[in-house]
């Protein structure tokens, strides 16, 4: 990482710097901010197959009230990450997530999620084992759920590794994090047969959180330290669990029936488009 991206102020980075600081290898991740509310007791396996640890979940709770927490966790050294497997769900990890949500619903605990995932496991076994349709069976189940659903971007969210688990009542980013149908160099690789593009790429999909604001697909930013989240955890860690409890006494006073209306019309109402005319 680059000492002059992390030097610049937010106005002046190109969306491709963005992307470079949201996968800052010391950024906080999800485990970061999990481990920072109360009791929290990680749940493990999908009860079909096995366990993802792409994929954090687990009960806590959030100034005395009972919360489900998913988040997608990276890993920090060698053996982290391939223990996560570097952030890239399998659908072992979707279904998880998906039998959370149940209990969440069960038990009328609100979804708090953090997104932070380079995009699904492209392997042959997640194919296998139809990667496919967990991550359309969790958008689905989203949908429907009765209890409100609070999504924080706070790195890169990319592809079907973020969309399965961000239907949401209300959507964050952090300043420099970024969110996106997929990654740089994959559109790249689509578009232009290499991945030599990632660049152009990056501004093409409006994958910034200013981008993605007025353009009406998330709700709000949340300012990070100059140079990035990294810089100060325990800032950032305070400003998110501030805005976590307003919008939970926010959205815990909404009828369920409205919620759901809500929540449905959010993702049927038209936004202006990604691409534009610039593809």
């Amino acid at each position: 990482m680059s000492d002059k991206i992390q030097a610049e102020p937010c106005d002046a980075l190109s969306p491709w710097d963005t992307v470079q600081l949201a996968r800052h290898p010391e950024r906080p991740h999800s485990s970061f901010y999990l481990h920072s509310f109360d009791d929290f007791d990680e749940l493990h396996g999908d009860r079909m197959s096995g366990d993802c640890r792409a994929v954090l979940a687990g009960t806590a709770m959030f100034n005395d009230r009972a919360v489900m927490l998913l988040g997608q966790e990276k890993g920090h050294d060698l053996d982290s990450r391939i223990a996560h497997n570097f952030g890239m769900p399998r659908p072992e990890g979707y279904r998880k997530a998906g039998r959370c949500y149940q209990l969440a619903e069960r038990y009328q605990m609100p979804l708090i999620i953090f997104l932070d995932s380079p995009g699904a496991h492209a392997g042959v076994d997640a194919e296998q084992h139809n990667q496919s349709e967990a991550i359309a069976s969790n958008i689905v189940l989203m949908t429907g759920l009765s209890v409100p659903i609070l999504v924080y971007v706070i790195g890169e969210a990319m592809s079907g590794g973020a969309m399965a688990m961000g239907v949401s009542d209300y959507t964050a980013m952090l300043q420099y994090s970024v969110y996106s149908v997929i990654s740089p160099e994959g559109c790249s690789g689509i578009l232009w047969k290499d991945k030599q593009h990632m660049d152009k790429a990056s501004e093409m999909m409006a994958v910034t959180a200013p981008s993605l604001l007025s353009r009406g697909f998330i709700d709000t930013i949340i300012d990070e330290p100059q140079g990035g989240a990294h810089q100060d955890p325990s800032q950032i860690l305070q400003v998110v669990r501030n805005d976590i409890q307003v919008q939970l006494d926010r959205l815990c006073s909404i009828p369920a029936e409205q919620l759901i209306a809500q929540r449905q019309q959010r993702l049927l109402s038209p936004h202006e488009s990604l691409h534009g005319d610039q593809l």
